[in-house]
Order: C-alpha cells, then sequence, then structure tokens
C-alpha cells in the first residue's frame, strides 16, 4: 500500500487518501462501542461515559467520512481502492492456512525480499530527485 502512496507528490491528495480511512475505521470502533452500551449495558467497564458524548463522536466522525465523497469523490475513492486491495493480499497469507509448501518458501525466500528491495530503492530515489 505504502508503493501506491509514492506515485504522487502532492501531499494534500495523499492527506485525502488516508484521512478517509482513518476516519472510517475511526467511525466503526465508535459504531461498536455504542452498539455494546446497547446491547450489552450490564458489561464491565473501565471508564463509563455519558452516552452523550460518544454519539457527538459517532456523528462527527460520520459527517468526517461523508465529506470527503462529496468534495472530492475521486480520491476518496482511491483511498478506499487501496484499502480493499488488503483484503486478497491478506486471504492469501493469512486467512488460506493450509499453504502449499513451496508457495511458503517461494514467499519467504524469494518475493518478499525482492518487493522489500525494490520498495526501498523507490523510496530511496523519489528523496533524491
Amino acid at each position: 500500500m505504502s508503493l501506491v502512496y509514492l506515485t504522487t507528490t502532492q501531499v494534500y491528495v495523499l492527506i485525502n487518501y488516508t484521512a478517509f480511512i482513518e476516519s472510517l475505521s475511526v467511525t466503526f470502533s465508535v459504531a461498536a462501542l455504542l452498539w455494546l452500551r446497547i446491547k450489552q449495558p450490564n458489561l464491565k467497564r473501565p471508564i463509563k461515559v455519558n452516552l452523550i458524548l460518544p454519539i457527538v463522536f459517532f456523528v462527527t466522525c460520520a459527517f468526517l467520512v461523508l465529506l470527503p465523497f462529496y468534495v472530492s469523490p475521486f480520491e476518496t475513492g482511491i483511498g478506499a481502492a487501496i484499502t480493499l486491495s488488503g483484503i486478497p493480499v491478506y486471504m492469501v497469507t493469512i486467512y488460506w492456512k493450509s499453504k502449499p509448501t513451496l508457495y511458503k518458501r517461494s514467499i519467504s525466500n524469494i518475493f518478499l525480499p525482492k518487493i522489500l528491495i525494490k520498495s526501498q530503492l523507490i523510496y530511496l530515489s523519489k528523496n533524491y530527485l
């Protein structure tokens, strides 16, 4: 994912890519907190705040998620696509438990070192241009 971020030099575009995804993850976290507060109100919590505070925070986060779709839909779509591109990588590398031995050896001995070296070269070339 970091390699895709190196394709642009405009800082504001990078901020749009990442701010949407960050706000989306915070929104989901706060929504889960609210869901637990409603579905399991007697659950032991280390900190218990008034329910108004998480609701206001959720509305604010939802605004930060929805506004970029209106203001800059292309950058928001690219940020979402970059994030969603991690799903196949997760499925192949983590979720798939019975990987063939040849696959495991090729990933650890060939693929990962080449990716690391190429990403370092791209990073260094961007800094020295």
